[in-house]
């Protein structure tokens, strides 16, 4: 379960007004109205791109030195699938604990689909 990967399970709202720097998200099961800043994007760590995981996610082991040249030069790499190469993401200030939960439901629920999957079903 890469960061690079799980990008779309991090998103915690609904819809976000940029604006007026408020997101609706669902907490306890109701749409709440919460407001946020703008932080860094720790999948990309703000460059606003990653090196696509389908490439490197069981490590690179190619013995051509042109491919590890196009890798390290970002030959590779694709849009940051958490910011969509915007280099920052909406950080909600009230209500983290609630969101924070909710994520970790979402990706121990991801992560469990993916042992399944790794098993055949």
């Amino acid at each position: 379960m890469d960061r690079r990967f799980t990008g779309s399970i991090r998103r915690w709202f609904i819809k976000i007004d940029e604006t007026n720097q408020r997101a609706i998200a669902t907490i306890n099961g109701i749409d709440t109205m919460v407001p946020f800043t703008w932080g860094v994007c720790s999948t990309c760590d703000g460059r606003g791109s990653h090196v696509n995981p389908s490439i490197d996610c069981n490590g690179f082991t190619s013995d051509d030195p042109d491919d590890i040249q196009d890798y390290i030069s970002g030959c590779y790499n694709i849009p940051c699938n958490e910011c969509r190469g915007r280099r920052v993401v909406p950080t909600p200030t009230e209500y983290q604990k609630e969101i924070q939960e909710d994520l970790d439901d979402r990706y121990e629920t991801e992560r469990m689909y993916a042992a399944e999957r790794r098993m055949g079903a």
